[in-house]
């Protein structure tokens, strides 16, 4: 087998899009129940989707493509090691230019998410690296000569209490979700030996389409379709590959994003964290090492929710406190992928 695993040939839904606001300001139910069911099952057959959601495969298949080629929905892929280590780092940035080193920053596959941030900071960026000497590294070598930073505090994440993968929409029943639960999600027994090279290939390409198939796989890394579904069947059963479907904030029917900076004695963290993940719409919940012991991030559907998340954190215990929280103006990269200036996927990093 070659080495091309990095997927030679265009990647689908990677194509550059208008940086502009849409013709639209709202998907459809039937584009939303989409996403939700692929929220379940990202790789579930058309024809299993379809039977759930009382349509046709070719119908679910094409709509799929128009939304993921719009940039309002992808599926995409990626992978925690047991040595991964996740930060989150606040920029202060000299006057108007928070945008610059934004964009400078999102080249940096160690940045994984950046958000552009109104409160006490202009940027949140979320750093993941492989072992915490390279953490050191990109904070003190990378991002301390990147011109335009006045300042920066670094968090820590130690524990992941919830995130995003957990993350609904909430536009099917009941009986729809279960039947979703039912689809087997577990890749084929065949598998393939991979070098490292070959399983970081398609692990990006999985990261460029979630969704890819064998064929196209397979075509793109000039080998057999044999080999390539066995390739793909290896990746997608390997310790700490996620595979995850996205969808342009604003298009999501909660369009608002603040991120929560809280402290609570150890004592009372774990308990804490235990009410905080019952909340709805958490993205984020972790403990850290920083100012903060814990932070949030949550999606809301409008401004006022913000103080009303901020009034159940406070009632959730008496001994937690709200430090800060950010409003998050745009987001210009996420989980690897750039998004235009109103969320919707431009292609990857």
């Amino acid at each position: 087998m070659n080495a091309v695993f990095s997927a030679r040939g265009p990647i689908p839904g990677a194509g550059v899009i208008q940086d502009t606001v849409p013709e639209r300001d709202a998907l459809s139910s039937d584009d939303l129940r989409l996403i939700h069911a692929l929220q379940v099952v990202p790789r579930a057959p058309w024809s299993r989707i379809g039977a759930v959601l009382g349509c046709d495969p070719v119908t679910v298949a094409r709509r799929w493509a128009r939304l993921r080629d719009g940039g309002y929905a992808w599926v995409t892929a990626y992978r925690f090691s047991r040595r991964t280590v996740l930060a989150l780092v606040e920029l202060s940035c000299e006057p108007g230019r928070t945008l610059e080193v934004a964009a400078e920053l999102a080249a940096d596959a160690e940045a994984i998410t950046i958000d552009v941030t109104a409160g006490g900071r202009d940027l949140v960026i979320t750093v993941a690296v492989e072992g915490d000497d390279r953490l050191g590294e990109y904070l003190l070598d990378r991002l301390g000569a990147v011109r335009g930073v006045v300042s920066s505090r670094t968090h820590v994440c130690t524990t992941i209490a919830s995130d995003a993968r957990s993350w609904r929409l909430r536009t099917l029943a009941e009986g729809e979700l279960a039947a979703l639960e039912a689809i087997p999600r577990s890749p084929g027994r065949q598998r393939a030996g991979l070098s490292g090279e070959e399983f970081d290939g398609v692990l990006s390409a999985l990261a460029a389409d979630g969704r890819i198939r064998a064929a196209d796989l397979a075509e793109r890394a000039g080998i057999g379709v044999d080999r390539a579904r066995a390739a793909l069947n290896t990746v997608l059963a390997a310790d700490g590959v996620v595979v995850r479907t996205e969808v342009a904030r604003r298009y999501s029917e909660r369009p608002v994003y603040a991120w929560f900076f809280l402290r609570a004695p150890a004592r009372s963290t774990d308990r804490v964290l235990r009410r905080l993940a019952t909340l709805r719409d958490v993205r984020l919940l972790a403990t850290s090492i920083g100012t903060c012991n814990i932070v949030l991030a949550m999606w809301l559907p409008g401004l006022d929710d913000v103080a009303r998340v901020e009034a159940v954190i406070e009632q959730s215990d008496a001994e937690v406190a709200i430090v800060d929280r950010s409003l998050v103006l745009r987001t210009t990269k996420h989980l690897g992928r750039r998004l235009a200036s109103d969320g919707r996927s431009v292609g990857g990093g």
